[in-house]
């Protein structure tokens, strides 16, 4: 299942809609639009998206708070992965229930395009991946994720929040110096 369906979300869709019945989730009517000439089978709710291996939230970062805060006070508790850019604070929001199965991820490829018209199937292909990973992340889901992240061809990068944004917040703002 992928909730957002613009360059990230589309992308990931192309690389995997193959091998793989894709559920996705947008309230723009031009992106659902789009995937469904993907062949993604668009979706009403997240609860249409009970029987998905793995959902990823890849709309913007208020926008995956929000849609994890759903998933984890109404369900479906399927293993759940975002591909926002900041982890502490989506981490922080899955910390209030660290038995639900989330994986913070950040996938690090696109452009200055956005939509589902910039995304292609091989955008994440060689990209590394980071992970955030901690005690209790769940094994299942983190292999869940993992594996699809190697199916699009990514690389993955273990890593904790505090790290990755540390990181991130100094190669975004390099071009600064």
């Amino acid at each position: 299942g992928i909730c957002g369906l613009g360059l990230m979300g589309s992308s990931v869709a192309r690389g995997l809609i193959d091998d793989h019945t894709i559920l996705g989730l947008d309230p723009d009517p031009d992106a659902a639009a789009g995937a469904r000439r993907l062949g993604v089978t668009m979706v009403d709710s997240l609860s249409d998206m009970a029987d998905c291996e793995v959902i990823l939230l890849a709309a913007p970062t208020a926008v995956n708070a929000a849609l994890l805060t759903h998933l984890m006070t109404t369900g479906p508790r399927v293993p759940t992965a975002d591909l926002g850019s900041v982890k502490g604070p989506i981490i922080g929001l899955w910390s209030t229930d660290r038995s639900f199965p989330f994986v913070g991820t950040h996938p690090m490829a696109g452009w200055e395009r956005s939509g589902i018209p910039a995304g292609w199937a091989d955008l994440l292909r060689g990209s590394a991946w980071p992970v955030v990973v901690d005690a209790d992340t769940d094994p299942g889901a983190l292999v869940g994720v993992i594996r699809l992240i190697l199916a699009l061809g990514a690389h993955v990068v273990p890593v904790s929040a505090p790290v990755h944004d540390k990181i991130v917040d100094a190669v975004s703002h390099l071009q600064h110096l």
